[in-house]
């Protein structure tokens, strides 16, 4: 299991949203815990790094 670690604009964020997107983005962010490149992320070009986005609703979460 991967530690997952929010800068403070995604906390400010998470703790302004409303509890149905909460919901949802804490549940993708559970299940990233355990498989950090899931079968709907998609890599970010352009980086030495493997990074990559998750599309969560509305708000995308990175990886890497």
């Amino acid at each position: 299991m991967f530690e997952i670690a929010l800068d403070k604009q995604a906390d400010k964020f998470l703790r302004k949203c409303e509890k149905v997107l909460f919901d949802r983005i804490i549940k993708k962010l559970k299940e990233l815990s355990v498989n950090p490149i899931s079968h709907d992320s998609k890599r970010i070009q352009g980086h030495n790094e493997l990074i990559f986005r998750v599309r969560i609703v509305t708000t995308e979460c990175f990886t890497g």
